[in-house]
């Protein structure tokens, strides 16, 4: 296996493998409201902020719970992007709902993108999160991809021991938290 793959657990697993994109995933507290418009709005703000500065942002959707983006980080670590869009988020939302105190859960899903195929098929998801959820939608202007710069082989290409590594990686994941 690549040395430059790194494995952490919590609850869910988090591989890390430089020069990867990620579909990565979190939610909101279930007890607490769902996000209106203007708190979806600043998510949005939120993970755009950095786009092409510390990540490439290839897709995003921001549903009422939870958040869903495909990105490839840029030279900065995924676990700090990620703490970086929550804690901003949350901090702003708990000031407009005027309360304090968590807003996220802790844990969040990241998956690393194995192949051409997988990326589609991820993008495809994330840009039909809101019709599977509310099918009558016309237009859900808190999901977009980046249509401009749309090419998986813009990422930069696998050296062989990286092809190797994501050989074993599908070889190796016989749990895949879809």
């Amino acid at each position: 296996m690549d040395e430059n793959l790194v494995i952490r657990q919590r609850v869910l697993p988090h591989w890390r493998l430089e020069y990867s994109t990620y579909f990565v995933t979190w939610c909101k507290l279930q007890h607490l409201p769902s996000l209106i418009s203007e708190e979806r709005s600043l998510i949005v703000d939120s993970i755009l902020h950095f786009h092409r500065e510390r990540y490439h942002v290839w897709a995003y959707v921001v549903m009422d719970d939870h958040v869903h983006v495909l990105l490839t980080p840029m030279n900065y670590p995924l676990s700090k992007i990620l703490r970086t869009w929550k804690s901003y988020s949350a901090r702003m939302i708990n000031n407009h709902r005027g309360r304090t105190g968590s807003l996220w859960q802790v844990e969040s899903f990241d998956r690393i993108i194995r192949n051409e195929n997988e990326f589609v098929t991820k993008l495809e998801y994330i840009l039909n999160n809101p019709l599977k959820r509310w099918p009558q939608i016309k237009n859900y202007k808190w999901a977009d991809w980046t249509k401009d710069e749309f090419s998986y082989s813009r990422v930069e290409q696998p050296t062989e021991d990286k092809q190797a590594t994501q050989a074993n990686l599908r070889k190796e994941s016989n749990n895949d938290f879809q």
